[in-house]
């Protein structure tokens, strides 16, 4: 069964859906702790800069461990096994490799949609005070919730 983590802005007691992640994408990964189930919740500036630099963080990790499997595949050629061994050793690295490189782009994919949120979405409403919004109460995520309306925010 799959879950998707709903992102909204809000217009006065209206919730404007802007965005859908299932339960298998970074960014589910990471709002997952942090968004309510069937409820809303919302996202101020400090908590998209967190998100941030959770997928920054993730990026730099991947990308040592990448390091640390070209190192690996160095030592490969050394080794006193067969040639087929040393090919399904190669392979098996490769394939890691490319795992790690597909997750490194959704974790890209996910640090700009946070950073979209972030300095973009809220500083749009933040400095533009005729709009009369709340800016840190302005971006709501939740999971699982189609139709938000302020009963279901969590404060």
């Amino acid at each position: 069964m799959s879950a998707y983590a709903n992102f909204f802005i809000r217009r006065k007691d209206e919730f404007i859906p802007i965005a859908d992640y299932s339960r298998n994408s970074f960014i589910f990964e990471v709002v997952q702790h942090y968004a309510p189930y069937e409820k809303i919740q919302a996202v101020p500036t400090r908590i998209a800069e967190q998100w941030i630099d959770e997928a920054e963080k993730q990026i730099t990790e991947c990308k040592n461990r990448i390091q640390q499997y070209q190192e690996r595949l160095k030592l490969v050629s050394t080794f006193n096994n067969s040639v087929e061994e040393k090919m399904s050793v190669l392979r098996d690295y490769d394939e890691a490799v490319e795992e790690l490189n597909c997750y490194i782009d959704e974790a890209i994919t996910a640090r700009e949609f946070f950073k979209i949120l972030a300095n973009q979405m809220i500083p749009a409403v933040q400095y533009n005070k005729e709009l009369g919004i709340d800016y840190e109460h302005y971006i709501y995520v939740g999971i699982e919730i189609g139709r938000p309306t302020l009963e279901d925010i969590v404060k």
